[in-house]
């Protein structure tokens, strides 16, 4: 397996963190092929996988990735507004996606986020002018959330 990790950093020039997923994702199959008897061992069992304990899991768009997108996204307008609350309001996709019109209050200019990943994301967000202005568009229609689902929209 060391001959493994060597190949696949120097061949294909992936991060600690990539080979320590690798690495994780093939021990997994190994113990499912274990008790399925298509073989005997675990060859990942004794070889030292990276920590991804440092790993740094972000990417902050340019000025310039950041136009194109939305530039693109304007076409789709859910893609566009769900992109902008992003943005604007550093709430998660979900967050965003799951916002009910009653947690929004437009005349005090404020969102509730209800069932957010921790406690210290269930919270209330002062809005900004254009999430103000984009929700104030999205609460027009007739369900009772922001990003209705198409499929089921109540």
């Amino acid at each position: 397996m060391e001959a493994y990790k060597t190949w696949r950093v120097n061949e294909h020039e992936i991060r600690d963190i990539s080979l320590c997923h690798d690495l994780h994702a093939l021990s997994k199959f190994f113990g499912y092929a274990m008790k399925q008897r298509w073989t005997r061992d675990n060859p990942i069992r004794n070889v030292e996988i990276p920590s991804d304990a440092d790993a740094i899991r972000m990417h902050i768009l340019t000025p310039a990735e950041e136009k194109h997108h939305f530039s693109w996204a304007a076409k789709h307008k859910d893609l566009h507004d769900l992109g902008r609350m992003i943005l604007n309001q550093g709430m998660r996709p979900d967050e965003v996606t799951c916002l009910r019109k009653d947690d929004v209050d437009l005349d005090r200019g404020q969102a509730r986020i209800r069932n957010g990943k921790s406690a210290a994301a269930r919270r209330i967000l002062d809005l900004t002018t254009e999430s103000r202005q984009l929700l104030a568009r999205r609460m027009l229609g007739n369900s009772p959330w922001i990003f209705p689902s198409l499929r089921n929209p109540g």
